[in-house]
């Protein structure tokens, strides 16, 4: 069965963008790949001369958070992420990309090609824009969850750095699918404290109070799950009655 990896990249430049680093997640089993040019090369004190102040700033500001990450060039980038791609297209028999920026696709198909591994990546790989899905309330509210939690990593992650980007894009679009499912119903009825369905319509306040908190709480690690993530546990075999089983017992204050 293919799989889905969200995407992101960081570039110099809005109006000409080149690229700095990529961040891939596996949506399905959280596997990372991460790539950034290093700033030390000549190409990376190139491409750091042509950042806005705000990439200068903003997003070099968080490099070298991930050991190993560091090449020297984009046929490096490439290769790198190239190979990543295709080890996972041979386990999982397919990969699809999941984008919210059309130029993070743009960008990754160009490292691909200068390292002439595209030929091999475009038969096993999909795009898929999911912008749409990602940019919903209740996907953008997992998705700052996501970033809060980031803040606790070691070494830490903020937003504007591609592995945290694209971290945040799987737990969106997760959350949207999740959401659009009769499972989300049965979890935001046990968040409510076991409120009947009815009762939680009547209150339109009391609903949105309780599917916020339930939002957010999805992708954070909890007590009453061994610390685990609500959002990872869903979508095992019998994980949604064990994440109702949780809210049920948080709700009338035997766990958290």
């Amino acid at each position: 069965m293919a799989i889905h990896v969200a995407i992101d990249c960081e570039f110099t430049d809005l109006l000409a963008p080149e690229l700095l680093s990529a961040g891939l997640v596996v949506v399905e089993t959280g596997e990372e790949c991460y790539v950034e040019l290093d700033l030390q090369s000549e190409l990376g004190r190139e491409r750091q001369s042509k950042s806005r102040d705000f990439v200068k700033y903003g997003v070099l500001g968080f490099w070298g958070q991930v050991n190993g990450a560091e090449c020297d060039s984009e046929w490096t980038m490439g290769r790198r992420v190239g190979e990543w791609l295709l080890r996972q297209a041979e386990h999982h028999h397919g990969v699809t990309l999941l984008y919210d920026y059309s130029t993070d696709l743009e960008l990754l198909i160009e490292v691909l090609k200068e390292c002439n591994l595209w030929p091999q990546v475009r038969l096993v790989c999909s795009e898929l824009y999911v912008g749409g899905e990602t940019g919903t309330v209740a996907a953008e509210i997992a998705a700052e969850a996501c970033f809060r939690e980031l803040r606790h990593r070691q070494p830490p992650l903020f937003r504007h750095h591609a592995l945290a980007d694209a971290l945040a894009l799987r737990d969106a679009w997760r959350t949207y699918q999740l959401t659009r499912t009769p499972d989300f119903v049965r979890l935001l009825n046990a968040a409510g404290g076991g409120l009947p369905g009815d009762r939680l319509v009547q209150s339109l306040q009391a609903a949105r109070e309780w599917e916020t908190w339930l939002l957010e709480w999805l992708p954070t690690p909890a007590a009453a799950l061994g610390g685990r993530r609500p959002l990872d546990v869903v979508s095992e075999p019998g994980g949604v009655d064990v994440v109702e089983n949780a809210l049920s017992r948080t709700a009338h204050g035997t766990g958290k």
